[in-house]
């Protein structure tokens, strides 16, 4: 799993919430009620939903790949100020998710 099988469309992304449901109520990413994410809560989503024997090292290596892609093509120091940015659309996250490669 990728983190372009969770955030497939515009649909499935927010801003100013790590994930919400089908009622735009926040819950946490790990809900079976979530339905929405924004990147980072879709990282914690896919870091849950994942198979990996060394979690930790995983989601270490998730969060560089998406900090680095984020801070190259948009000079963010951060994943939460660049997904709640009102200038940021879906397009954007998208790129970042096929720049990290994640």
């Amino acid at each position: 799993m990728k983190l372009s099988d969770i955030l497939t469309d515009e649909s499935k992304w927010c801003k100013w919430n790590f994930a919400l449901d089908a009622d735009n109520k926040h819950v946490p990413p790990n809900s079976d009620l979530a339905c929405k994410f924004c990147l980072g809560g879709a990282m914690v989503r896919l870091i849950y939903l994942t198979k990996e024997d060394d979690i930790f090292g995983y989601s270490h290596l998730l969060r560089r790949y998406i900090k680095t892609a984020i801070k190259s093509l948009y000079n963010y120091d951060t994943i939460v100020s660049f997904n709640d940015d009102p200038r940021i659309q879906f397009c954007h996250i998208k790129k970042v998710i096929e720049v990290a490669g994640v």
